[in-house]
């Protein structure tokens, strides 16, 4: 016998109610806005991949190319979710073309330029 047996309040109708109408939408936005974080994070770690391969980023040098050339965004934010999609790819256990459907919109054709030569 479960604790909840006993005649509920109202507001536990109301609530699940509201749950009900609620939970679809609130749920594909945390989908789709996760997503486009770990396509960013992807983006980001590109960059800083491609700067690296080629000699254009040296290491250590990031961080003083995003103040440089993205002064509005901090450097902390930008690291945020880098770290979220290496998180992702190393928690996942997946390669990073396992990631194309994370990469929506235009993130995905900006991704591919900076991994492609040219």
């Amino acid at each position: 016998m479960t604790k909840l047996t006993k005649l509920p309040p109202a507001w536990h109708s109301e609530a699940a109610e509201m749950l009900r109408k609620n939970f679809d939408g609130i749920h594909a936005a945390f989908v789709d806005g996760t997503k486009k974080a770990v396509a960013l994070g992807l983006f980001l770690n590109a960059i800083k991949q491609r700067g690296k391969e080629e000699g254009s980023i040296p290491h250590g040098e990031f961080g003083p190319w995003c103040q440089k050339n993205v002064p509005e965004i901090t450097f902390r934010h930008l690291q945020r979710y880098m770290a979220l999609a290496t998180g992702v790819l190393e928690f996942g256990k997946l390669e990073l073309g396992d990631l194309a459907i994370f990469a929506d919109g235009g993130q995905k054709r900006h991704l591919s330029l900076l991994t492609q030569d040219g």
